[in-house]
């Protein structure tokens, strides 16, 4: 019966290569919508957490007031140095924190993320932006931090080089009370800005610890513990309001921003919701189409292997397997296509990733289309005898 089995499959090569095609084709579509809205997410994430009724907005502290803010609440910044390269090369360095490069992972021109590259203990491993001074991805240079009147060397390995026009959490260019949450992630471009920038993650910290005694607190918010008063509000507010370096900041009011913030991305999950309907109605309508295409092609097949004496059990398991067989090539297939649009970009720049979401999107779609491929052959030979199949076919 294996042998049997095998040669089907081969017989029906064509139903099957149009199969792998066209769960490519369903599973790239999903994956780029699921890419989209994972992306809008990622920053509304970190809003939802941070940006609540009574939370309060400084522009930048200095580092030794960090510690008090975090037993008012939860608080979230990015840490900056100021460094050169040079003379006159100068370069300003952000720290990523885990929960920011979890939610907002910059996207590369070329290269990798530094967690993907090992160095030595004395290296630190950073994404720098485009830059005149010739630094690329591979590059190693000294990065030279003044720190209390002093030039603290750091070495620094550049394992990418991040994409322009994209919003990164760094300092903010202004504040006005009409922001939303996507103004606290400015839109960052060297052509515009001239201002080179290099992503440290904050794993790296730890190999450069004099020169971050330097480092200033930027882009700062913070969520109270609690419930507060507006009054209670205030009176911290009022408190640590002079730990901003930059003076009295426009910032919206809270209950405002928040409201605002939901607005928002309403909108722009209302944009997503024709492309995911579609995509939803083409993928059932794929896998009803691929299982009741298989089904038919295969009443043959079931008989033979009916009148031989196998029962619909194994009948399951031989169409599991080819289903199987199918889905894993759609999903080779599917991968080094993603893949290599990410590095060629045939078509222009897509946003198209493979995290967990989409990877578990992938899988389920895979899990369904095998299990109602077993349930179709069931059917058949559960209602049909073999004399009853062989004569529907012919």
């Amino acid at each position: 019966m294996t042998k049997f089995g095998i040669s089907e499959y081969i017989r029906n090569f064509w139903f099957n290569l149009c199969s792998i095609l066209l769960l490519i084709v369903m599973m790239i579509l999903t994956t780029g919508m699921i890419s989209n809205i994972d992306e809008k997410a990622g920053m509304y994430k970190i809003a939802r957490k941070y940006m609540d009724y009574d939370s309060m907005y400084l522009a930048s502290i200095e580092n030794k007031n960090i510690e008090e803010l975090k037993e008012i609440g939860d608080v979230n910044y990015v840490q900056t140095i100021e460094g050169d390269c040079g003379t006159n090369k100068l370069i300003r360095g952000c720290v990523y924190s885990r929960e920011i490069m979890k939610n907002m992972k910059p996207k590369l021109e070329y290269g990798t993320y530094p967690d993907k590259v090992t160095v030595d203990s004395n290296t630190v491993k950073a994404l720098i932006s485009a830059n005149p001074y010739g630094i690329k991805a591979g590059d190693t240079f000294t990065y030279s931090v003044s720190t209390l009147g002093e030039s603290v060397p750091v070495n620094v390995y550049v394992t990418g080089v991040i994409k322009e026009g994209q919003r990164l959490y760094i300092t903010l260019n202004k504040t006005f009370i009409n922001m939303s949450y996507e103004d606290f992630f400015p839109v960052y471009s060297y052509e515009q800005t001239e201002d080179v920038r290099l992503i440290i993650p904050e794993s790296e910290i730890s190999k450069m610890s004099e020169a971050m005694k330097a480092s200033l607190c930027d882009n700062v918010m913070i969520n109270p513990k609690g419930t507060l008063t507006q009054e209670e509000r205030d009176a911290i507010y009022d408190r640590i309001a002079d730990y901003d370096i930059t003076g009295e900041t426009p910032y919206p009011e809270p209950a405002e921003l928040v409201n605002r913030n939901n607005t928002m991305f309403k909108i722009e999950f209302m944009k997503y919701i024709p492309l995911s309907v579609v995509t939803i109605v083409l993928l059932c309508i794929s896998i009803i189409g691929i299982v009741n295409i298989k089904t038919a092609k295969s009443t043959r097949y079931y008989g033979i292997m009916y009148a031989y004496g196998m029962r619909y059990k194994k009948a399951q398991i031989i169409e599991g397997v080819s289903m199987t067989f199918n889905c894993g090539l759609a999903v080779i297939f599917t991968v080094s296509l993603i893949k290599l649009q990410q590095k060629m970009e045939f078509f222009g720049e897509i946003n198209c990733n493979l995290n967990m979401p989409q990877i578990i999107t992938i899988t389920g779609i895979c899990i369904i289309i095998i299990f109602c491929s077993m349930f179709a052959a069931k059917g058949v030979l559960k209602e049909h005898t073999p004399v009853q199949i062989l004569k529907n076919k012919n």
